[in-house]
């Protein structure tokens, strides 16, 4: 499933719909707005607008599946540890799992609740996360890695931060390929990966990890002196072309000019209303935005 999402163009019908330069303000906006952002409907249009934005993709339909299924594990899993482990009050139990009275477990752990603050606290949490990920998914499956260096550059990153950035991304679906071959080699010699035992599960887990870490240990080494082969060098940067370019086109400007303003407007409406809380300013007529802040941001 990880590596179906990981590969190169999984969910691109047509590179052309975007410029890349869009796409990566996309993704810093939706960060930003992740971190900012309080209120559960309006992060679940942003995640639901995140999802539209891949299922346009035609042959992205059959493939969202996967990546949907990961963040519901995800979402799951925080939802119900910070039900657990939830220390702010008031806090509703909602569930209990060990009772006060058990026998010496009870006494010792004081009872194991699920409490209802705490599920909706992950659920929120899960929600900044799923947003980051699915603009984040769409950004690198739907982009050439040369298109999206470029875009980079352009957009006034240095070009070694960049370079490293598309690096990375790259060895991604060789790492889940890799991963594949090493664990599909050791089944056919008769391995089994996972026991009832835990110290022997974690000695199998090993014995896939070591391969993988030579076999990455040697590919960087041959990137390397291709690299230097080739005069990858700081004075070289000033001086690099590249053979295509990047322009934006009317959709581009619309939903640049849509993010950076959505983005000025919650950032001004928090700050505001984290003025009047904190008793440093308050207006009477901007109450009616106090009252919208406070409910939907």
């Amino acid at each position: 499933m990880i590596r179906r999402l990981v590969l190169r163009n999984q969910f691109l019908g047509s590179t052309e719909l975007l410029d890349p330069r869009t796409k990566v303000i996309f993704l810093v906006v939706f960060s930003i707005l992740a971190i900012l952002l309080d209120g559960v409907l309006v992060m679940c249009l942003c995640l639901l607008s995140g999802l539209g934005l891949v299922l346009s993709q035609p042959r992205s339909r059959r493939r969202v599946g996967s990546l949907i299924i990961l963040l519901f594990v995800g979402t799951w899993a925080t939802a119900y540890s910070q039900g657990l482990f939830y220390d702010q009050y008031p806090r509703t139990p909602v569930l209990t799992l060990i009772p006060r009275t058990l026998p010496v477990v009870g006494s010792l752990t004081d009872g194991i609740f699920l409490y209802q603050e705490g599920v909706l606290y992950g659920l929120r949490q899960s929600i900044r996360f799923s947003m980051v990920v699915i603009i984040g998914a769409f950004v690198v499956t739907t982009t050439q890695p040369r298109d999206l260096l470029l875009g980079l550059v352009r957009l006034g990153v240095p070009f070694p931060i960049a370079f490293m950035v598309i690096t990375a991304i790259r060895y991604l679906p060789m790492l889940a390929k890799e991963t594949e071959i090493v664990f599909r080699s050791q089944q056919l010699r008769g391995a089994r990966h996972f026991h009832a035992n835990p110290v022997t599960t974690l000695r199998y887990l090993i014995g896939v990890v070591r391969p993988i870490l030579v076999h990455n240990i040697r590919r960087t080494t041959k990137m390397s002196e291709a690299i230097e082969s080739r005069s990858f060098s700081s004075q070289n940067f000033a001086k690099r072309t590249y053979l295509n370019e990047l322009n934006f086109r009317l959709q581009d400007w619309l939903l640049v000019f849509v993010l950076i303003v959505s983005l000025i407007t919650v950032s001004i409406l928090k700050l505001s209303y984290w003025a009047y809380t904190s008793g440093i300013f308050y207006a009477d007529w901007l109450k009616p935005f106090y009252t919208f802040t406070r409910e939907m941001l």
